[in-house]
C-alpha cells in the first residue's frame, strides 16, 4: 500500500484519507469450517483446499440450488 500511496501522489491525485483498516475486526456470524478454509487459503494450502471442495461435489443437485442451512455453528 505504501507504494501505492507513492504512485497516488506521484499523479498528482486528491491527498488520501487513510482510516481504520476494514480487516482485523468481526463481522458477525463466521462458521468454524469458513474459518479453518480461510486460514488454509492465508497459508497457500489451495491445492488441499480445492481437493476438500471436490471432494463435496454432488451429482445429484443442480449447481445453485438454494440450500437450507442450520446455522447454529
Amino acid at each position: 500500500m505504501e507504494r501505492a500511496k507513492v504512485i497516488w501522489e506521484r499523479l498528482g491525485l486528491p491527498p488520501l484519507k487513510p482510516q481504520s483498516p476494514w480487516h482485523g475486526y468481526d463481522l458477525g456470524y463466521w462458521p468454524d469450517e469458513l474459518e479453518r478454509q480461510a486460514r488454509m487459503a492465508a497459508a497457500s494450502d489451495y491445492f488441499a483446499l480445492g481437493r476438500e471442495t471436490g471432494n463435496r461435489r454432488r451429482s445429484d443437485v443442480v449447481m445453485n440450488t438454494p440450500v437450507e442451512r442450520d446455522d447454529k455453528d
